[in-house]
């Protein structure tokens, strides 16, 4: 018996194995609603597919994300999220080995100062004095205010990011240990406790530094 609903098991057709229906993917076209394959099989498949082949795939796949903005935003937001540390592992090695892409970082940091710069003047700026920010690190323990990670290098943080009409003032500023915060408003301690986790899961904490 190929299909059995009152069990819910279905036999893949690639090595005549029973198995259960939740290891089929859906597929609507199909009399019983799930694939002819186990999701095994057609994995392995596809893998073999795309071997042969990978420029075709990667083609179609680009074609697809351009077609479907939306599905493509949210789909490569989901990605980034769930590989935080994988993407800081390729990116530093990109920046050790190639070249035009450390000279497209210095750019976009550069850029980005520039829009921060521009950013500060359009706001309420109060000036911040030396002795401002050391009252500001004695007042945090010399600790990251997000991590609690005691600082060697300190990252000025705006609670109220610049670009979401917070202040350039002693009242908005914070100590930081890195820069995983970036715009977010608000910033809520649910996401506070994320970022505080990923910093100390780290094996050296130095990776969080800018």
């Amino acid at each position: 018996m190929i299909f059995d609903a009152l069990v819910g098991v279905k036999t893949c057709s690639k090595y005549v194995i029973e198995k259960p229906l939740s290891e089929f993917q859906k597929n609507k076209a199909r009399h019983d609603g799930v694939e002819t394959y186990c999701r095994e099989c057609n994995n392995a498949r596809l893998r073999e597919k795309y071997a042969k082949d990978p420029q075709k795939k990667c083609k179609k796949t680009k074609q697809y994300h351009l077609e479907h903005p939306e599905w493509s935003k949210e789909t490569q937001k989901k990605w980034h999220q769930n590989n935080k540390e994988r993407r800081y592992e390729k990116v530093k090695e990109r920046l050790a080995t190639d070249p035009e892409f450390l000279k497209y970082r210095r750019d976009l940091v550069a850029k980005k100062e520039r829009e921060r710069r521009a950013q500060k003047a359009n706001t309420e700026v109060t000036k911040v004095t030396k002795e401002d920010y050391n009252n500001i690190l004695l007042e945090f323990n010399n600790q990251c205010w997000i991590c609690k990670v005691k600082l060697t290098k300190v990252v000025w943080d705006h609670v109220q990011p610049l670009a979401k009409g917070g202040s350039h003032s002693v009242k908005n500023l914070r100590p930081a240990c890195n820069v995983r915060k970036n715009a977010t408003w608000p910033f809520t301690d649910d996401m506070k406790e994320v970022i505080a986790i990923e910093v100390r899961n780290l094996t050296d904490l130095k990776e969080v530094m800018p």
